[in-house]
């Protein structure tokens, strides 16, 4: 039986990206994806030199990370019973050795967490079992979530409009709690 994947769907060892990560404010923590360019180096010495200090920022120690690196798959639109596929999907989830399954209830599909280096290996094992990969690649998740006092909170809104604009920025990621309305 011969399986295809969607060219995109490859492992992740390594980050591609550029990844910067800061800490905050409050205890905040933020991490930063940029497309590796030769600007790098640049960006960083006027992070450091301006936008760090001004909103009370430092780079965060070599080797210490505040979020953890995690590969996903996202299935296409399950067309059947969401809900018994989300059970069916549960218990197979440790068998296509991937950690956890989320459902997307909005679009109707189902987002596996794995490894980043078995982002492959777990999507040939999913279309095995009859699931369609829409998509791949890699998250950061938090460690843990702090909530902030309001002046915080307000610096770190602002850093994060600043970093935004920032040339080559793919992703920023924080550990802030929002509140839901």
């Amino acid at each position: 039986m011969r399986v295809s994947l969607p060219e995109h769907v490859k492992n992740h060892e390594k980050p591609s990206a550029e990844v910067i990560q800061f800490r905050g404010p409050g205890n905040s923590a933020f991490l930063i994806e940029m497309a590796p360019s030769k600007d790098v180096y640049e960006i960083r010495f006027i992070l450091q030199n301006f936008i760090l200090t001004k909103h009370r920022c430092r780079y965060e120690e070599p080797g210490i990370s505040q979020f953890e690196r995690k590969g996903f798959i996202v299935t296409k639109p399950i067309t059947e019973n969401f809900d018994r596929v989300l059970r069916k999907a549960t218990v197979e989830v440790k068998e296509i050795e991937g950690e956890d399954v989320l459902p997307l209830k909005k679009t109707k599909q189902l987002k596996f967490l794995c490894a980043p280096g078995r982002i492959f290996v777990t999507a040939l094992k999913l279309t095995l079992r009859g699931y369609e990969v829409d998509s791949s690649g890699v998250e950061y998740f938090p460690k843990y979530v702090v909530g902030l006092k309001k002046k915080d909170r307000a610096l770190c809104e602002r850093f994060l409009k600043v970093m935004k604009q920032l040339p080559n920025v793919l992703s920023i990621n924080d550990n802030i709690q929002r509140v839901l309305m």
